[in-house]
């Protein structure tokens, strides 16, 4: 007797599934109530267990989108038993109904061929490969998630199985600390913050230079009668334009003058700035905390209306163009120099005369820097730590941690070549060359060495010691004190001190800032020399916590 093998009813949103895994190999004998299979919907993955007694007999393989009551295989009374004809199956057709792929069913009695839906690949799971040893496999539902929930899938523990599943996005979620600011996912607009008056959203729109000529403080007054939240500190330029009907500008965040944003929903978080005469014109803005964007950058919708997202401590240099016919998503720590073009769309000749068209979102994962001139085409994903150079244009997807280069790009340098782990010993020998060049540096800045000449900076640390160099800083004496282990007692006078060694926090007070190398945070006293120094170290990659504020404080807390 053969029993079919269908597939249930897991929830009530999904009509579609992912088989994921057989539990029994062809030709195994099951009992009842025995795991038989795997399938994954929109919020689990869940074990089905046989119905019936029997060989196992698969006729769908693993990674394809299968209905509800679809028949999938049989169980029949011998593992020679002649399989009976393949049910008719309605036909796959991917459409948005609430976030999950439904079936269109088709009439017609027959074979009909399974579609792909547009986003997925064959076989329906998503590869990206950072070495030919490690292969990262995600879901499709599992990568649709990630990508609702603003998480970069790339940098996803990897399972034991090597296959990233959503109940695996939904832990990672889970366990993130949260961000000052909004999160990436989108919600129901009733709850998104800083909702504008659509009254003065009219008057506005009807007369914008009653309010772009306005000064920042009469500005940001009026937009906060109005329902924007707009934190302490925050600047708006002369001739600057904010169309939104969701306004939020975190602590501390400075647009620069003639700026022209209209978008749905505008967010930046603290310490954010715009430079002057940058253009964004998309669905939603939003962006983290720390986010610098320089003059004349533009992100800009063409054909279409879609969203601009951008993680903490990003920077997108002048000149820069992002097109966002399709979704753009920058995670955290993201550089794009001068000249980058990322494109959403592939479009001008006519398609129907067979030339290719398209659009696809473009996704660029974490300490990701790209070099001046490089163009991003369509539906490109960038994994996290990858540089690339000057006018390369990456066609593809790009794995992790590497040096790519060229038209179309390539690797050029992967692996240890590439980014290669240094022991404590590696590192002080790394931040000690960084320190010298930022101790020369002063000179330029009007610094006079007092006991120890700035030529001789190059000395500190030449032993594997330590070193101290004492200089005026406009007109305050002070020194600069790099040591391997924290002292036991602090320095006297202005001081800053930079240790390895974590307890060398201890040491901040009043007159002395105190700089950890192992966990790159900073306590102590704030004062025009730690700021200059701090920000030297910056240019070297070398980003201490908590963040500079621009509001005139007198210590990092």
């Amino acid at each position: 007797m053969t029993h079919p093998i269908t597939v249930p009813r897991a929830n009530a949103n999904d009509d579609v599934v992912l088989l994921v895994e057989w539990l029994c190999p062809p030709g195994t004998h099951i009992h009842a109530e025995q795991p038989l299979y795997i399938v994954e919907t929109s919020k689990a993955t869940e074990e089905i267990v046989s119905d019936a007694a029997g060989y196992v007999r698969p006729v769908i393989e693993p990674g394809q989108m299968v209905a509800v009551q679809q028949v999938i295989g049989f169980l029949t009374a011998t593992a020679e038993e002649p399989l009976p004809e393949v049910p008719a199956r309605p036909e796959v057709q991917a459409t948005e109904n609430g976030g999950h792929a439904q079936w269109d069913r088709g009439g017609g009695a027959g074979h009909v061929e399974q579609k792909q839906a547009p986003d997925q690949l064959t076989p329906h799971l998503t590869s990206l490969a950072p070495s030919s040893s490690d292969h990262l496999k995600i879901t499709v539902p599992a990568r649709a998630l990630a990508e609702s929930l603003g998480i970069s899938w790339q940098t996803l523990p990897v399972p034991s199985d090597g296959i990233i599943r959503s109940e695996h996005v939904r832990a990672y979620q889970a366990h993130q600390v949260p961000s000052t600011q909004t999160a990436f996912t989108d919600v129901n607009p009733a709850n998104y913050p800083g909702r504008i008056d659509p009254e003065f959203l009219a008057q506005l729109r009807a007369d914008p230079s009653a309010i772009t000529q306005l000064p920042s403080d009469a500005k940001i007054a009026l937009y906060r009668k109005h329902g924007a939240l707009i934190g302490p500190g925050v600047s708006i330029g002369q001739g600057t334009y904010l169309d939104a009907q969701y306004l939020s500008l975190g602590a501390e965040t400075v647009l620069a003058e003639n700026i022209l944003i209209r978008c749905r929903r505008f967010n930046m978080g603290e310490l954010g700035e715009i430079g002057a005469g940058a253009k964004i014109l998309c669905r939603d803005f939003l962006a983290g905390d720390g986010v610098n964007i320089r003059f004349r950058a533009v992100i800009v919708q063409g054909g279409g209306m879609h969203s601009c997202r951008i993680g903490d401590d990003c920077f997108i240099a002048y000149d820069t163009y992002i097109n966002t016919d399709r979704d753009v998503t920058l995670a955290r720590h993201v550089c794009l120099a001068p000249g980058v073009r990322i494109y959403t769309h592939r479009k001008w000749l006519n398609p129907l005369d067979g030339f290719a068209s398209g659009f696809a979102p473009v996704e660029i994962g974490d300490d990701c820097h790209l070099g001046p001139n490089v163009v991003v085409l369509p539906g490109v994903t960038i994994a996290p730590r990858v540089t690339v150079m000057a006018n390369a244009v990456v066609a593809s997807n790009i794995p992790a941690e590497r040096l790519i280069g060229g038209s179309p790009a390539k690797t050029i340098v992967e692996g240890p070549m590439y980014h290669k782990p240094l022991n404590h010993t590696q590192r002080q020998a790394a931040f000690l060359q960084i320190l010298r060049e930022c101790l020369l540096s002063f000179e330029g800045w009007g610094a006079i060495a007092t006991n120890v000449a700035l030529e001789n900076a190059r000395a500190i640390g030449g032993t594997g010691g330590g070193g101290k160099l004492d200089l005026t800083w406009q007109g305050q004496s002070a020194a600069i004190i790099y040591v391997p282990v924290a002292p036991s007692t602090p320095a006297r006078g202005r001081a800053l001190v930079l240790s390895f060694d974590p307890p060398v926090l201890a040491l901040a007070s009043d007159h002395l800032t105190a700089f950890d190398l192992s966990t790159l945070q900073i306590r102590g006293v704030r004062d025009p020399l730690s700021d200059f120094f701090r920000g030297q170290l910056d240019f070297y990659g070398l980003h201490f916590t908590p963040r500079q504020r621009r509001l005139p404080t007198s210590r990092y807390e």
